[in-house]
Formats: C-alpha cells, structure tokens, sequence
C-alpha cells in the first residue's frame, strides 16, 4: 500500500469508530434518560406519599390535642403539612402534563 492508501484507510477507520462512538453514546443516554425518569417518578410518588402521611397525622393530632396553646400550634402545623402536600402535587401535576405524550 502507498502512504496515501494508508492514510486514507486511517481516515475511513477513524471515521468509522467516530460514528460507533456516536452511536454507542446515544444509545447510553437514551438508556440514562429512561432510568432517571423512571428514579424521578418512584422519588416524586413517595415524596407525596409521606407529605400526604404528614398531612393526615398533623390533622389528627390537632384534632386531639385539648390544650388551647398547643391546639394552635398543632392546627398551624397541620395547615402547613397540607400546604407543602397540596403544593407538591400542583408541582407534580405541571411535570406530568409535560412528560406525558
């Protein structure tokens, strides 16, 4: 083979590897994308699961506390825990409306 032949064969076997390389990277990112959405949605669903816990004992640990300084303490904190639930899923109902198809 002359020089050029063989810098024109490096040049195509480089080219090759460059679009295998290519290839074998989105093919990764593809496979990363799906994982780490599927890591965010279970996250997101047990975030809301327990905001929705800490919802429903602060209701009910308000609703049995007889102490008229510290019902209002527990009638704040369970007005709160609601909030941070009800404000996660208005958060979460926005991430669903843009990642379903």
């Amino acid at each position: 083979m002359t020089p050029e032949q063989i810098t024109a064969w490096t040049g195509i076997g480089t080219m090759i590897g460059l679009i295998a390389v290519g290839i074998m990277n989105r093919f990764d990112a593809r496979k990363q994308s799906r994982v780490s959405n599927s890591i965010h949605t279970l996250v997101n669903s047990q975030m809301s699961n327990q905001l929705r816990i800490n919802m429903l004992q602060a209701r009910q640990i308000a609703d049995m506390t007889t102490d008229p300084d510290r019902k209002k303490i527990a009638i704040d904190v369970a007005a709160e825990a609601t909030r941070l639930y009800d404000e996660h899923q208005r958060k979460q109902a926005v991430v669903d409306s843009e990642t379903q198809p």
